[in-house]
């Protein structure tokens, strides 16, 4: 037989009431402490929460971008340079937001061709003149979330990753 003072037995429960308490059920997102076993003379712990943030195989280095294929990260307002021969000019991020990336492409390559793929929320829009000589110019904007791919002329740009600010993509020319 066990025998447990009330004293104890009282404050078992009065600490499982408090564990279980009026708390609602969203997770944790603070680092968790580890409670050290008493026979150990192991110090507690703190275990960070862990986060998974994509890499871009060029970094953040935009100047890649001007002359072959790229896969940069970006943060915020930026634009871009690239090759002439994709037909267009620059890219210009204009706005990362939670999920998604804004972003536009200026050309004066005398034509316009525009797409967007892999997001059914993508959808470019576009703005400006060419006359009957090929002088002019023309932007093009697009939205798009992770996967989709904003394709002007002979550019496109793939929204790789999107978190806390930040996104990658991969610029890539082609006929």
């Amino acid at each position: 037989m066990i025998r447990v003072s009330i004293g104890t037995l009282a404050a078992v429960l009065a600490t499982g009431l408090l564990l279980t308490g009026c708390g609602s059920r969203t997770p944790l997102t603070q680092p968790t402490a580890r409670p050290a076993d008493p026979t150990s003379s192991a110090r507690t712990t703190t275990t960070p929460p862990t986060t998974v943030a994509a890499t871009a195989a060029d970094g953040t280095n935009l100047a890649a971008c001007a002359t072959r294929d790229c896969e940069i990260q970006v943060s915020g307002p930026v634009s871009i340079p690239v090759p002439a021969a994709v037909g267009a000019d620059t890219v210009s991020v204009t706005s990362i937001q939670r999920d998604t990336v804004t972003m536009s492409v200026a050309s004066t390559a005398g034509k316009i061709s525009q797409d967007c793929t892999g997001d059914p929320t993508c959808v470019p829009q576009g703005n400006g003149t060419f006359d009957s000589s090929g002088g002019g110019s023309f932007v093009s904007q697009a939205t798009g979330h992770i996967g989709a791919k904003f394709i002007v002329n002979k550019l496109t740009v793939a929204v790789i990753a999107v978190s806390q600010g930040s996104a990658v993509l991969r610029l890539t020319s082609g006929s």
